[in-house]
């Protein structure tokens, strides 16, 4: 009887240090940017991994025009699937026209920089006074806003999770295929006005017993809750994707909100 209440207590003891692992969202003070960051750029979590939990990401606002446009820096450790190939650690240079409690306005696309980072533990690598100029410039920095320019999102602070049962993660399997993946990571990018859908992630596979990933970013055409094609992105570059995401986008109908 003792054993059995042992094993009880050890079990729930799991279960709550497990659940406490478990990101449960963004609760900062820069909401509004969060959003913004994790529905414009590939490869990220949403979150930071550290060593014991699931961390918030870093935001730093490093700048504000008279417009109310703000400029920051986003970071997270790395992406989910450093573990395998491509360890994709980056840091987020973004710029938001203007932020309500409901929403947040940005260029869909020209509202960011990507920045390389060699350490997974200390974003040595800075943005430069140039980066920072060149964004701007794509961002109106100081001009009169027109609202009419940006996409328009609602703040959350949790990235929509894609379940293991998903149709969509099911469909993409049947893109790779039974080669023995040894993981299929999917995210939720962001949505257009149609309801369709970018998602992206890596395949995980094990050829001749050595692992290697394929990571891609796909346009799932949605009628209703019905699936009517997936069209895959693959870089060719993982950190300097923009412009060939941008035409990627554009051949495959994508209507920004």
């Amino acid at each position: 009887m003792k054993k059995r209440i042992l094993v009880f207590i050890l079990s729930a003891v799991i279960l709550v240090l497990c659940n406490g692992c478990k990101y449960k969202g963004y609760f900062g003070e820069h909401v509004d940017l969060y959003t913004a960051a994790t529905n414009s750029i590939l490869w990220n979590n949403g979150h930071s991994f550290g060593s014991d939990k699931e961390m918030d990401p870093k935001i730093k606002v490093i700048e504000q025009d008279r417009y109310g446009r703000t400029l920051f820096t986003y970071y997270e450790k790395y992406y989910f699937g450093c573990n395998s190939g491509e360890i994709l650690t980056f840091s987020a240079l973004l710029i938001t026209q203007h932020s309500s409690e409901e929403y947040v306005y940005y260029y869909e696309d020209y509202n960011y920089l990507i920045l390389r980072q060699e350490d997974i533990y200390i974003p040595s690598n800075k943005f430069t006074e140039d980066d920072i100029e060149y964004l701007k410039e794509l961002n109106d920095w100081d001009k009169a806003l027109d609202l009419d320019l940006c996409v328009k999102k609602a703040v959350i602070n949790k990235k929509p999770e894609i379940s293991e049962d998903s149709p969509i993660k099911q469909k993409i399997k049947e893109k790779f295929g039974t080669q023995l993946p040894a993981r299929l990571i999917l995210d939720h990018l962001t949505d257009d006005e149609n309801g369709n859908t970018i998602v992206y992630g890596f395949n995980e596979k094990i050829i001749d017993g050595k692992v290697s990933s394929d990571y891609f970013a796909a346009i799932v055409q949605l009628d209703g809750e019905n699936i009517r094609g997936i069209e895959f992105f693959e870089p060719s570059d993982l950190y300097d994707y923009r412009d060939e995401f941008i035409e990627f986008k554009k051949q495959n109908g994508w209507v920004s909100q």
